[in-house]
């Protein structure tokens, strides 16, 4: 076997390296989970402007959350603010 450390996947038949096309895939996927992180922060942003309140923290936290945490936290969001689950007061 050639144990190449310059080119480790050498040893094994393979170029080394992910392929263009499988780069060219990630870097798009992670184009898009980054629209859509910001996508559901300034939904969230806007919606808690609007209703000029804030379910347990400010809301900034929110919208820090919501674009770290993306659609997950966009969703626990609603459910705190616009379900029945948590009636207004």
């Amino acid at each position: 076997m050639n144990f190449n450390l310059n080119n480790p996947g050498a040893a094994f038949g393979g170029g080394g390296g992910p392929s263009g096309a499988m780069m060219l895939v990630a870097v798009l996927a992670l184009i898009c989970g980054a629209v859509v992180h910001i996508a559901f922060a300034v939904g969230v942003s806007i919606d808690s402007t609007r209703l000029r309140r804030a379910a347990l923290v400010p809301r900034g936290i929110w919208v820090l959350a919501t674009l770290l945490g993306g659609p997950l936290i966009g969703a626990l969001y609603y459910t705190l603010h616009h379900s029945s689950l948590f009636p207004r007061e």
